[in-house]
Formats: structure tokens, sequence, C-alpha cells
């Protein structure tokens, strides 16, 4: 469980306990539509980020750390953060920023 967010009940829609953090509500690890892909795709994204090839492939776009984080739905603070090796991804945030990559990646292909 997140210690960092603060329940704000149950979506029993999607069986799910839903918090609040920041201000922003976000599903707990069990809303993952597919637990393995996620945790796959996280695990993807963070070596991208730890091998500072995220920014490499950001750059290579040439993409703005601002744009990517308007897409990716973060703060170009917390981007950057990541990018810098700081802070690593993590949750919804992560997963769309790991899509992104992949995006990218893939039209240079």
């Amino acid at each position: 469980m997140r210690t960092d967010c603060v329940p704000l009940g149950w979506r029993p829609d999607v069986s799910v306990r839903m918090w609040s953090r920041c201000g922003q509500t976000c599903p707990s690890v069990g809303a993952m539509e597919n637990p393995t892909t996620d945790l796959l795709a996280l695990k993807r994204v963070r070596a991208l980020v730890r091998s500072g090839s995220a920014r490499a492939v950001r750059i290579g776009a040439g993409l703005t750390r601002t744009e990517v984080a308007r897409a990716a739905k973060v703060s170009a603070r917390s981007l950057a953060r990541w990018e810098s090796g700081e802070r690593l991804p993590h949750g919804a945030a992560a997963l769309r920023y790991g899509a992104i990559l992949d995006s990218l990646m893939d039209e240079h292909r």
C-alpha cells in the first residue's frame, strides 16, 4: 500500500480502492488492466531512465522536456528528476512515459 496516499473509497465497478495523492485520484496497483504487462513496462521505462536512454530518446526526437511532460501528464520538474536519475518514475505516470518513449523509439527505427 502506498503510504503517501489517502483512501477515497471503494469503486466496485473496477474492484479497486481509489487513493488520492496531491489532490489527484489514482487507482492502487490492483487496478492495472494487465499486471504482468504493466510491470514489464514499468521495468522497461525504469531501465531506460537509469541508463540515460530516456533523455537521449526525447532529445533525438527533437522534443522538449515540457512537451513530453505534458503528454505524460506530469510536471516538467518530475521529468527532469527522472532524466537526471534523482527519482524513478512510478505508477500510471511511469506507464504513460514508457508508452511515449516506446512510440518515439518505434518512430525512429
